[in-house]
């Protein structure tokens, strides 16, 4: 925890970047006892590290700047250990999260950002402020998680349709003009002169 403080604070304090591709600028470790790997009680910290990362972004006068991201980034985090957490705290973490909502400005979320993110982060995004229990929650999430690929493959579904029409009209028009421009087409057009 304090190492990500330390590069929010770090970088916050940077007027240029460079990124180098083919280098990793920090290497994870994915340990058996971490808050992302656990399920357990442990995955609750999640609060207190978004909480300082909130902290710190506020302290050097760039939240506002980089407000819309860290929602982004708040939602991603809290979907990324909720889905790892052991069921029975589901209902508490949730319970948590809405306690959050306020306080991380997520009812601040602009639509046209919203917009740009992952579908899946989207609809965990949305069935937060409309559940009011951790079952009502998965309902919730489930029900909206499909209604958005329905509605998503139905307009691309839609789509293909059309361009298959369009494909098949090209088809067709090329094969009348392959048999217009055929040798024996031909020799029937001089043989009726």
């Amino acid at each position: 925890m304090k190492i990500y403080t330390f590069f929010t604070w770090y970088f916050s304090k940077q007027r240029k970047f460079q990124f180098f591709r083919d280098e990793s600028l920090y290497n994870y470790r994915i340990r058996n006892n971490s808050i992302s790997t656990t399920g357990n009680e442990r995955s609750f910290d999640i609060f207190e590290i978004l909480d300082l990362t909130q902290d710190n972004l506020k302290n050097v006068n760039i939240y506002s700047k980089v407000k819309d991201d860290f929602l982004m980034f708040v939602i991603v985090n809290l979907k990324y250990v909720y889905l790892r957490l052991n069921e029975r705290l589901r209902n508490q973490y949730l319970q948590k999260m809405k306690e959050k909502y306020e306080f991380y400005s997520l009812n601040q979320v602009k639509k046209d950002h919203l917009n740009t993110w992952h579908f899946d982060d989207r609809v965990f995004y949305q069935a937060i402020a409309v559940s009011s229990n951790g079952i009502e929650f998965e309902l919730n999430y489930k029900k909206l998680y499909y209604e958005f690929l329905a509605n998503h493959y139905e307009g691309v579904i839609e789509q293909l349709s059309n361009e298959n029409q369009v494909l098949a009209q090209k088809n067709n028009d090329l094969k009348e003009q392959l048999a217009n421009s055929s040798i024996k087409n031909k020799f029937k057009k001089i043989v009726k002169l």
